[in-house]
């Protein structure tokens, strides 16, 4: 058995406490391009919002796997480089990274931003060939890594259990703003929003198969999103037309509540 490794790009949620928004766009200036130890447990929090629990600055206990960095390729490596990548590095920990942050704050008052970003790390199978490392790589796209099984996912335990084809070194690296995706008011909600909420309430969960019919919107953006899935190969063109259906009529909702609150379409600042 032969190991392979390749950069990827994963999608993580940040929250902030702050009393303003450039407060907590100069905490976020603080650690981005900066490491990030995903053994430090310190650095994530499933603390709810309006908790005394929850940190000045945390992750959400869970990102994604988007795809291998741009220009990145899967290259052989021998068991003491799995070793190495799969040691911690000492200036990922939180302590290191912002030394006075603190782990209770705001007592549950203190509003909290919150902004999606884009994280760095290696990613490390075992296979027999080059061809079979790719493939499984390929299928990890848009897996969701829970930091319930972190124990799997980030140490070399991961290797040895066929739910965990593809493991992740500990060592992340925060590289920057999700386009469209910058800090935001997470909570408390404004007024704005909630009237926006009231206005546009969800109707994705009660639109029938042949309601798709007679809304064109929705057709045409499940057309696209069909062409689109179809590009990507992996049997993801294989979705039903009501998953699909459901899929376009969540996006059309997001894009008019988003309209509603005066933040669409999406900056890229």
């Amino acid at each position: 058995m032969a190991y392979f490794s390749i950069s990827l790009e994963l999608a993580a949620t940040i929250y902030i406490q702050a009393t303003t928004l450039p407060e907590a766009d100069a905490k976020l200036q603080r650690i981005r391009s900066k490491p990030l130890d995903a053994n430090d447990r310190r650095w994530f929090s499933d603390a709810s919002f309006g908790s005394y629990w929850l940190p000045e600055i945390s992750f959400a206990t869970a990102m994604t796997i988007l795809m291998p960095t741009p220009g990145a390729w899967c290259q052989n490596i021998t068991f003491n480089d799995v070793r190495q990548l799969m040691r911690s590095l000492p200036e990922g920990r939180k302590s290191k990274v912002i030394p006075r942050s603190r782990d209770t704050f705001g007592e549950g008052e203190t509003p909290v931003f919150e902004a999606d970003l884009r994280v760095t790390t290696t990613g490390i199978v075992s296979s027999i060939s080059l061809e079979k490392a790719q493939s499984l790589i390929a299928e990890m796209s848009l897996q969701a890594v829970h930091w319930e099984y972190a124990g799997h996912w980030f140490t070399m335990d991961g290797l040895n259990d066929e739910k965990f084809p593809l493991i992740l070194s500990p060592n992340m690296t925060i590289v920057g703003v999700t386009p469209g995706c910058a800090l935001e008011l997470a909570w408390p909600e404004e007024d704005e929003d909630d009237e926006a909420d009231e206005e546009f309430e969800p109707t994705v969960h009660t639109i029938k198969p042949n309601d798709c019919a007679v809304d064109k919107e929705i057709d045409v953006v499940a057309d696209r999103l069909r062409s689109h899935l179809a590009g990507l190969g992996d049997g993801y063109a294989a979705l039903p037309d009501d998953d699909l259906c459901q899929i376009a009529a969540l996006l059309i909702d997001y894009r008019n509540r988003r309209e509603a609150q005066g933040k669409w379409p999406p900056t890229t600042s």
